[in-house]
């Protein structure tokens, strides 16, 4: 049994020669390995009765055959004891596996290293928590690893690969296969606190080489839920969501309208169905050539993923992340066909259940030990207390012994640490996030381009192009994602069939603009702004060319919610007409108003027409509580003329002269909107300008830290700026002191008289200046306070002033107090300061030799 096995293990030599390990250099050995590996794949694949395509130079290996094993850390060149002991136990484990399973395919267990050397594949996985908080969550993380590691498919795909190299080396290359983004992705998710596993299986042939083009692509179905919103039924609603349906019968029935239809369009609608369906037909006998024929090897492609078990990091259930596309699949809806083994860090577990068993049925207690054989004794000793049950002549490795008899062993074989150093992801590397600053996925229909941000000059990050054919020639949408836009640029959406463009801004645009969305067609264009940021509260500005012009707002004092302009449908020739700025007739312009509730009904405005082809202005009131009509006015702008009609017949009329002063109003209101209608076209003109040119000069926004590196390559670029003697850098005789004699440590008596003179003089003038200054302070105070305390005598006194003129006194007198405090203070030390100051000149060696020399006898 095991345990009398590491017994034996135990009593044994340790010693690099008792392991299978290769005594040639490790280039040499890895050279040999892939020479051997692609002999091998061919002598496989004419068994098969298929040559597999050609999936290009194994960059992987080259990888590998570039490694110096000398500049290799200590743990990467060789084994310690333990390790060694662990594989002579690995290797006994699997010959009594094949012993007892001659059938089943060999495991995956002790691959080489980028040395050479071979490594259990438990202790290759380090789990560690990155650096970063957007890769602790389970579905960012995923996406993150396939965008950062390009995956290379398996040279072989009937065997698994015979080399691991360290994660830590995986995410330096950026490159490596299945079992390479398992070991990495297992240790990040293992490290914030995931019940991550590394799976050893079997795929079907697009998992295995990454093939999405039969798959949706998944950024085009987020985007088409957040753009149109998701409504969910019953019998429809997500997992751990609750709809509420309420069973209580209407109170009310009301008929329904009866529904008219047009022949004419339903017509049209017919027609166009059926060209529909004759275009899909079409398009379905296009995708049913272009299906793949059957795989021969389907079902024996050897392939690694991940699996994530439920009940840690809120986990609700068993799922599978497929580590090269980042897609998360619940095990029992899954794509995979078959599982041979699980290993994390701490142990490895060989599946016992049926091969051929599906994904819904297969049960991944690995506690469970007559489903899962475990190779440590880690899991035993903090898992169930039960025994193994075996049944018939099924015979398992551990023999007949429970779990409490190993458990009473002391010869027990330990999983050794990780050899692996902490897994770190450069910051430069992080931001790039793609592995050559590119990532390209072909879908079904459509295919997504990554960028690498701040390495295209326009911003982009992401370009999802659709297309109307599986064979993606005719293109049908195209969808843009930018990053960090100077003019706040967020997402760019075309559709080269009809023309139409649609340009979405963020909040926060430099410009007083407040702009959110352009949208731009062969007959219009459509300007949405952010109303709560401009002063004007403009919500939308609509232009159908040549008809007519639309501008809604919201939230304005004077209540306007609507104004339009309509243009003559067909050409006027007239002379006389109005026109706009373009040369166009005006037919008329219209203002709406929100409803006002401080007046009433019949004299709030709900609709201001000006029909200026007619010579005529209208009014439309609100409607009043309980009313079914609304009042209304016509002007004629010819002669003020007046037809009204009230809703209310009891409603007073109102006279001539405010009839007048009405039209006289309406007039100046015609010409305040017209006005503003050119306002309107001339600040679109203007943005529109300004987005051309901020287009041609395109502008991005540096982080913090891509300013902070382009700060350390300026400073690092600069010439090395001559040594300065910093011993009079803070020389406080400097100022004093003749031209050019600054560092002459010897002065003439006359030079030395006069610096000291001057220093003397500075210190006195500042001395007295500080001195006035807190003189003049003091006085000020003082004459305040009089005049305060003047003025509260001649005035009357109530509670409260009086209370407000003993505060102010009460603080005056506390600053008065200060302040002649500070000045005793500053003439004590005004003297302490001009006596050090002339002990300070007298020890200095470049005055003390001149002023101590006797002058010259007069002659």
């Amino acid at each position: 049994d095991r345990a009398e096995s590491a017994a034996h293990m135990e009593e044994a030599e340790v010693g690099a020669g008792e392991v299978e390990i290769d005594d040639r250099t490790e280039g040499e050995a890895v050279d040999d390995e892939s020479e051997g590996g692609a002999a091998d794949g061919e002598e496989e694949h004419d068994n098969g009765g298929e040559e597999e395509k050609d999936l290009g130079i194994n960059r992987k290996m080259e990888l590998l055959s570039a490694v110096d094993p000398k500049i290799e850390p200590r743990e990467s060149r060789e084994n310690t004891q333990e390790e060694t002991l662990v594989l002579e136990y690995i290797e006994n484990f699997r010959r009594q596996f094949v012993q007892l399973y001659p059938n089943r395919p060999a495991l995956l267990m002790t691959p080489r290293n980028e040395c050479g050397v071979p490594k259990c594949v438990c202790s290759t996985i380090r789990p560690t928590q990155p650096n970063y908080k957007e890769l602790y969550d389970l579905d960012t993380c995923a996406k993150f690893v396939a965008d950062h590691i390009e995956y290379q498919p398996l040279p072989e795909p009937l065997k698994l690969p015979r080399y691991l190299p360290s994660p830590l080396s995986t995410l330096k290359w950026q490159l490596g296969d299945c079992l390479d983004m398992s070991v990495v992705l297992t240790s990040f998710l293992t490290g914030v606190g995931y019940d991550a596993y590394c799976v050893s299986g079997y795929a079907p042939k697009p998992i295995t080489l990454a093939d999405q083009t039969r798959a949706e692509c998944p950024a085009v179905t987020s985007e088409d839920v957040a753009t149109t919103g998701a409504v969910v039924t019953e019998g429809q609603q997500t997992e751990g969501q609750e709809v509420a349906v309420d069973d209580r019968p209407p109170p009310y029935h009301i008929k329904p309208r009866p529904q008219l239809h047009s022949m004419f369009l339903l017509t049209e609608e017919k027609l166009q169905m059926l060209n529909e369906a004759e275009r899909n037909k079409t398009e379905g006998l296009r995708d049913e050539q272009t299906v793949e024929e059957p795989d021969p090897l389907q079902g024996q492609r050897v392939h690694v993923w991940v699996l994530v078990l439920a009940g840690k990091r809120e986990v609700q259930r068993d799922v599978f992340v497929e580590p090269s596309t980042g897609k998360i699949y619940l095990v029992g809806s899954s794509p995979y066909l078959g599982v041979e083994s699980v290993w994390n860090h701490r142990n490895y577990w060989v599946n016992m259940q049926d091969a051929t068993m599906p994904m819904e049925s297969l049960q991944f207690d690995l506690e469970d030990f007559k489903r899962w054989e475990f190779v440590f004794l880690d899991s035993a000793r903090g898992g169930a207390q039960k025994e193994l049950e075996f049944e018939g002549e099924d015979v398992q490795l551990s023999q007949m012994r429970s779990i409490d008899d190993i458990k009473d062993t002391d010869k027990i074989i330990d999983l050794p640490p990780t050899w692996v150093t902490r897994l770190e992801i450069d910051r430069d590397a992080y931001l790039s996030r793609c592995a050559n600053g590119i990532k390209l996925t072909e879908y079904h229909k459509s295919k997504q381009e990554t960028f690498s941000e701040s390495t295209r000059p326009d911003g982009m990050v992401r370009r999802v192009t659709l297309y109307h054919d599986v064979a993606r020639t005719h293109i049908k949408e195209i969808r843009e994602t930018f990053a960090h836009r100077r003019d706040r640029l967020e997402s760019r959406t075309h559709w080269p069939d009809s023309g139409r463009r649609v340009d979405d801004f963020g909040n926060g645009r430099l410009t007083p603009d407040a702009l959110k969305q352009i949208i731009e067609a062969a007959d219009r264009r459509e300007l949405v702004f952010y109303s709560s940021a401009r002063l004007d509260g403009m919500v939308k500005r609509v232009e159908i060319f040549g008809q007519k012009v639309i501008e809604i707002y919201d939230a304005r004092d004077d209540r306007l919610n609507y104004r339009s302009l309509t243009y003559e449908k067909e050409i006027d020739t007239n002379p006389q007409s109005r026109r706009d700025q373009s040369g166009l007739a005006i037919r008329k312009m219209c203002e709406k108003f929100d409803k006002n509730k401080k007046v009433s009904a019949d004299s709030d405005v709900r609709m201001r027409t000006f029909l200026v082809a007619e010579g005529k202005i209208t009014l439309d009131f609100h409607y009043g509580p309980g009313q079914v009509t609304a009042a209304a006015r016509t002007f004629i702008t010819k002669d003020g003329k007046a037809l009204s009609y009230s809703a209310d017949p009891f409603a007073k009329q109102q006279r001539g002269s405010a009839l007048r002063e009405q039209f006289q109003r309406l007039l100046q209101a015609e010409k305040d909107c017209m006005q503003a209608l050119r306002d309107g076209d001339r600040a679109a003109k203007e943005l529109l300008s300004l987005r051309k040119k901020e287009e041609d000069n395109i502008a991005l926004n540096k982080s913090l830290y891509e300013q902070l590196k382009t700060k350390q390559k300026e400073e690092a670029s600069r010439p090395v700026e001559e040594e300065v003697d910093t011993t009079y850098k803070h020389d406080y005789l400097a100022p004093y002191l003749p031209k050019g004699h600054k560092d002459v440590k010897v002065l003439s008596r006359v030079e030395a008289m006069e610096a000291k003179e001057k220093c003397i003089k500075a210190l006195e003038e500042r001395l007295v200046d500080r001195g006035n200054i807190i003189e003049s302070r003091l006085e000020e105070e003082q004459q305040q306070l009089t005049r305060r305390q003047a003025g509260y005598q001649r005035q009357d006194k109530d509670k409260t002033a009086e209370e407000e003129y003993e505060r102010y006194v009460q603080e005056a007198s506390f600053r008065i107090q200060i302040l002649k405090q500070r000045k005793q203070r500053h003439d004590d030390m005004s003297k302490q300061k001009y006596k050090e100051m002339i002990q300070t000149l007298a020890q200095d060696v470049r005055l003390a030799a001149a002023l101590n020399e006797q002058p010259p006898p007069r002659k």
